[in-house]
């Protein structure tokens, strides 16, 4: 059974055990882009009288099923279970989807431009580097994770929000919503030991007084490389660093930032392996270095030892990375 079969099946015997069970639920087939990644499919389920509904999406258990792990029925009761059980239908509704409620509560991603053209083709976007800025808004957090969407431009237009207002409402909530942290690799790495019950090991001692390497995220783990773009994580990074530095990508999630002192020599191997290596596809944020100077207040890809100088722009602008908009 090809997927689109799959997820039809799957979305019309849902809706027949929700009428069965007289519950008034429409169940639906959405297409949307995800990051670095083609279109996927999802569930949606919407219940009367919402405007709104997250999907789910289906890749994952089409292949279970395609695997043989799960059975037809199987799935659909842990469709059923999951909607019930975050009681989404319930919680989303109309208030949920207000001007005030969405700019309150939105967030940047940074994300690779040259991956996701489509996707940047109708969402409000600016450009730094080649890096572009999205927006997500979150709707609930969970505890275990956040509920949320990206912002499209048919969204804003209709409730009359422009980008500039997006991206400074984002940064002006964003001690609230999505605080910095700057830690040091040796901590992350010895966390990350901790967490899976390993013994650190000779050569990850001292790697980080080798490097003086520190970790650029947000509070919560989540999206964190936009945190580049906070002028007070800038100007603590700067003077921890004695001034300009490289930023290595990590993912979307943070960056690797060390000083510059010369040394810099096969860097864009280490993320290029990093990345084929340890990263998910959807959070690979780029292959390239990059390079912040301070007083330009430009970020900048770094190649061969030469720093290339970008000007700041907007909504499919050239690949730009001045960030004097951040002042």
């Amino acid at each position: 059974m090809v997927f689109q079969e799959f997820i039809s099946t799957v979305a019309k015997r849902m809706e027949e055990r929700y009428k069965e069970m007289g519950q008034d639920y429409s169940v639906t087939i959405k297409n949307r882009e995800r990051v670095n990644r083609d279109k996927s499919s999802s569930i949606v389920v919407k219940k009367p009288g919402q405007l709104q509904q997250p999907g789910i999406v289906m890749n994952s258990f089409y292949a279970d099923f395609s695997e043989g792990k799960k059975k037809m029925d199987e799935i659909i009761d842990q469709l059923m279970k999951t909607v019930e059980e975050e009681n989404l239908g319930i919680q989303l509704n109309g208030s949920y989807f207000t001007k005030d409620r969405i700019l309150k509560n939105i967030r940047m991603e940074l994300i690779n431009a040259d991956r996701n053209r489509e996707l940047l083709s109708h969402v409000p976007h600016r450009m730094v580097a080649d890096l572009a800025v999205i927006y997500k808004y979150i709707i609930q957090d969970t505890g275990e994770g956040i509920i949320g969407a990206t912002l499209t431009n048919h969204t804003i237009a209709g409730m009359g929000i422009h980008e500039d207002e997006l991206f400074q409402m984002a940064m002006d909530n964003r001690r609230e919503n999505a605080p910095y942290v700057i830690g040091n690799l040796e901590d992350v790495i010895h966390g990350l030991n901790e967490s899976l019950g390993m013994e650190e090991t000779p050569e990850e001692d001292g790697l980080d007084s080798f490097l003086d390497c520190s970790v650029l995220t947000s509070q919560d783990g989540l999206f964190g490389a936009s945190c580049i773009l906070y002028p007070e994580a800038v100007k603590e990074l700067a003077a921890a660093k004695g001034g300009n530095f490289f930023l290595l990508p990590s993912s979307i999630h943070e960056w690797l930032v060390i000083p510059d002192v010369g040394i810099y020599d096969g860097l864009e191997d280490i993320v290029r392996f990093v990345n084929q290596n340890e990263v998910g596809e959807e959070e690979v944020l780029s292959d390239h270095v990059y390079y912040y100077d301070v007083q330009k207040q430009e970020l900048s890809i770094h190649q061969a030892g030469e720093e290339i100088e970008m000007d700041a722009d907007r909504n499919g602008g050239p690949d730009v990375g001045r960030m004097d908009f951040l002042s």
